[in-house]
């Protein structure tokens, strides 16, 4: 992978720590497009949650 991407190793490495390194929710691709916004991720899930207990 090194040489494909005419990099160190140690590159790969960091670059691979850092992304296994971050939060989960910023790894998911639908709810960490609003990662910067924690209170509206809070009112989402609230309203998921109110909604499904609704339904039960």
């Amino acid at each position: 992978m090194a040489q494909t991407y005419n990099c160190q190793v140690s590159d790969l490495i960091a670059a691979m720590i850092g992304h296994l390194t971050q939060p989960e929710i910023l790894n998911d691709k639908f709810i960490g497009k609003w990662a910067d916004d924690a209170e509206l991720v809070d009112e989402m899930v609230a309203d998921i949650l109110k909604h499904r207990n609704y339904r039960n």
